[in-house]
This record gives C-alpha cells, sequence and structure tokens, in this order.
C-alpha cells in the first residue's frame, strides 16, 4: 500500500485477502475468548449474532489501551478498519480511525442473481466483484449519510 494503485488494483488485492481477514476473524474471537476464561469466564453458550459487536468490543479495548497511553488513536497511531460500516464512518469523523475498507454485506441481490443464473446453466464470470471502496477520513463526513450498514 507504499506506492499509487488504481482502485481496480486495490479492488483486487483486497479481495484477494478477505478468506485471510475471516480467518483471523476466528483468531480474534478465540483470543478475546482465551483472554476472558483465563479471568475465570465460562465459554458463551449462545450464538454470536453480530460479528461487527466483537469487532466493537475490541475496537474499545483497544482505543482504551491506545489513550491510556497517552496516545490518540487515529493522530498518534494510523487506525485502519475492514469493514466500512456506519460506526467506522463516525470514527473517522470524530478524528479516531484514518481508513476504512469496505467489505460490502449489500450483496444479497447480486448473490442471488448468481445462483439463479448457474441453476438455469447461464454462463457466469469467473470471478464476481463487489462494489466496495477504501475511504479515508477526509471523506467519512461526505460518504456517511450513504452508509445502509
Amino acid at each position: 500500500m507504499r506506492k499509487a494503485r488504481d482502485a481496480d488494483t486495490l479492488r483486487d488485492v483486497l479481495g484477494s485477502h478477505l478468506e485471510d481477514l475471516q480467518r483471523m476473524s476466528m483468531i480474534v474471537q478465540d483470543m478475546l475468548f482465551l483472554s476472558q476464561a483465563d479471568r475465570g469466564a465460562e465459554a458463551r453458550r449462545e450464538h454470536v449474532a453480530s460479528l461487527a459487536g466483537v469487532a466493537r468490543a475490541v475496537v474499545e479495548l483497544h482505543e482504551a489501551a491506545i489513550e491510556e497511553a497517552g496516545l490518540k488513536p487515529g493522530v498518534d497511531i494510523t487506525i485502519i478498519s475492514i469493514d466500512g460500516v456506519r460506526g467506522a464512518f463516525e470514527a473517522m469523523k470524530a478524528g479516531k480511525l484514518n481508513v476504512t475498507v469496505e467489505c460490502n454485506p449489500l450483496l444479497g441481490p447480486q448473490l442471488m442473481q448468481l445462483a439463479k443464473d448457474v441453476v438455469a446453466k447461464k454462463p457466469v464470470e469467473k470471478r464476481i466483484k463487489v462494489i466496495e471502496g477504501v475511504f479515508t477520513a477526509d471523506q467519512a463526513a461526505k460518504e456517511l449519510p450513504n452508509r445502509k450498514y
């Protein structure tokens, strides 16, 4: 990411890392569980309804630690999120996040059409591109009203 790249190249690079990011999210969940277990907490019995909620808990934990160290998140430490949710844009507006890379969850209609095409034995592209973006803090205020998630 140190050299300038066009949007298509960035989308391809980021798209190719999505599976790794999903694995990393599971590792983070496991680490949070182990941390809580180390303090005597028991394993959850319920289904985790929102991975975003788990991610928020991780962010709040790290944000508090950064601030306790006398540093400002987004100012003294560059912070990049992989989600593009409304909360990320609000954090950028507040100066606590520098960049968010969108991982668009609104691809349901596109996925359903793809499934219908496969069932109908229509030709489909080998790789389906989802419309996503990379947003910086200076774009947050303008883009925030457009967030549907």
